[in-house]
């Protein structure tokens, strides 16, 4: 009576009445790890009980068989020939985030790549007095908000109702609907006052595995997580910018060639559709009439990475403005000045060909003042 339910991934996978695997774009990480565990830290066993402390004195009681297998940890091991596939198959897809484009690269760890071209980026290092090449890392962090993962989960008469702290509860009603082939109608989430997100909430993390052991142990479910717990659910992307660009002895920018690597861990949560933000902002806010930007998701056995603030914007950002500054070192050029010289100006396209037209309105109105 004290424990409800005990629940392994096999055991959610045997069951007619549920799609094990979630994923806002790819449908690749299942609720409690199938066959294979692909980072340390994923959720292997699922336990109900009464409180805490006996939910912890069953789990201290179970004995995992683990049989080592080849990982790769970084981009370089991951996109090395030969590398070992943190997937071996295509993950499917489904109706959330339907519409952005895949490039995976079958038998490889990409698992999406996002491609920008304007201009022609020969002819601008043709024309440039001066070319630079530097490449910018950044790591894996959590986003260590107040509250950590929260989720109370409830499933009766063929209806599915989760309070939790998620910051997309339309994204996660669409999740949970798939995973118990349910209209979106039968699914219920009740968002209370959020303790902090910052990306770590946006997307399906624990509301699968709460929902999933509600309906097997026929009761409510409530899943806190540890500050520990928290760190081996979500991350940032740990990223790789290498980044080429070309200038006049005058300091103004005429091409930049850039490929990025951003580590999406073991699931690819959000990163094919994020990873296209970080390649757009490979230019910055500045004119440059040649740009080539690459820029990939790459499966790692490690932590999956999400969401964060800036959205994949923050880590280009890095990366062109730390390169800004050794340009003007190298050039004699005070940093603030290269900047002005190529900020981008009304009627001057941008990275992705669109024109930048001045707010005239919002001109007069300052003015006024």
């Amino acid at each position: 009576d004290l424990v409800s339910a005990v629940v392994t991934g096999a055991d959610l996978a045997a069951r007619s009445d549920l799609f094990p695997y979630f994923g806002p774009v790819f449908r690749d990480q299942p609720i409690l790890a199938i066959d294979k565990v692909r980072y340390i830290g994923e959720p292997v066993v699922g336990v109900v009980a009464v409180d805490t402390d006996t939910a912890q004195r069953a789990i201290d009681l179970i004995e995992v068989e683990y049989e080592e297998l080849p990982a790769v940890f970084d981009a370089e091991a991951a996109l090395a020939p030969g590398a070992p596939l943190v997937h071996e198959d295509p993950p499917p897809t489904g109706r959330t985030y339907a519409d952005i484009i895949v490039r995976r690269e079958p038998g490889t760890n990409v698992c999406n790549h996002f491609r920008l071209r304007k201009g022609d980026v020969a002819a601008g290092f043709a024309q440039a007095d001066h070319v630079f090449e530097d490449v910018f890392t950044s790591p894996p962090v959590q986003h260590v908000p107040m509250e950590t993962h929260a989720c109370v989960a409830q499933v009766v008469d063929g209806r599915v109702t989760v309070w939790a702290s998620t910051q997309t509860p339309f994204v996660l009603r669409a999740q949970l609907a798939e995973v118990f082939s349910l209209p979106q109608a039968s699914v219920r989430v009740i968002v209370p006052t959020l303790g902090g997100g910052y990306g770590a909430k946006c997307y399906p993390s624990i509301e699968p595995i709460a929902a999933a052991l509600a309906l097997i142990a026929r009761r409510p479910v409530r899943l806190h997580l540890t500050r520990e717990e928290e760190f081996v659910t979500i991350t940032k992307h740990g990223m790789q910018f290498r980044m080429k660009t070309g200038l006049t002895k005058d300091g103004l920018l005429v091409a930049r060639e850039s490929t990025g690597y951003f580590l999406a861990g073991a699931y690819g949560d959000i990163s094919p559709r994020y990873i296209i933000y970080g390649g757009i902002q490979t230019a910055g806010p500045y004119f440059i009439p040649n740009v080539s930007s690459d820029t990939y998701a790459v499966y790692t056995n490690i932590v999956p990475a999400g969401a964060f603030r800036g959205y994949g914007i923050n880590q280009a950002a890095w990366a062109h403005e730390t390169q800004m500054d050794m340009l003007a070192e190298r050039l004699g050029i005070d940093p603030y000045e290269l900047r002005r010289r190529n900020l981008l100006r009304d009627g001057q396209t941008y990275a992705t060909g669109d024109a930048v037209e001045e707010d005239r309105k919002s001109t007069r109105l300052n003015s006024s003042h």
